[in-house]
């Protein structure tokens, strides 16, 4: 049999969503958040809500999480610790799912997060130099230092190896 007795979880989900109507809680002046509207937005963010969906369930209009968070510097580092909070949960997840054996959450969490003994595949293309620009001293310079072998004739307008194209 199913129980419909209310649980700890519902009576605290019911009291943050009643919170806004509560006598002690002020409204907010003008369209900003007060300090104990800008709490329960951050501890419904911190339980996984978006800010809209905060501004749902706690019935506080959405244009007034954005004139607080546009206009308020320590509510919107708030919520920025917020997300990044979130961020490491999922980060967490992930780790552990890549640790009981999803290939596909390895694969992720490798691939964004490699080990730091790990060396980039192609380490000399660090830059963004377009190298049909370059002149062929450049690309002389860079065979050396990559240990390329360069061809033996004459670089400088010679004839072209037979195999080249």
């Amino acid at each position: 049999m199913i129980s419909t007795a209310p649980t700890s979880a519902d009576a605290e989900r019911s009291a943050v969503v009643a919170a806004p109507e509560s006598p002690d809680l002020p409204l907010a002046d003008g369209s900003l958040l007060n300090n104990t509207r800008q709490q329960l937005i951050l501890q419904m963010l911190l339980r996984g809500a978006s800010p809209a969906g905060a501004c749902g369930q706690l019935d506080i209009p959405l244009a007034d999480f954005v004139a607080t968070w546009t206009t308020d510097d320590d509510f919107r580092e708030s919520v920025r610790r917020a997300q990044d909070a979130r961020s490491q949960n999922v980060a967490a997840a992930l780790y552990r799912s890549a640790m009981e054996g999803s290939v596909t959450a390895q694969t992720f969490y490798l691939r964004h997060l490699p080990p730091p003994e790990w060396h980039d595949p192609n380490p000399h293309n660090d830059d963004d130099t377009d190298e049909s620009q370059l002149t062929d001293d450049e690309i002389i310079e860079r065979c050396r230092a990559r240990r390329i072998p360069l061809p033996t004739e004459d670089l400088d307008g010679g004839e072209p190896p037979v195999d080249a194209p």
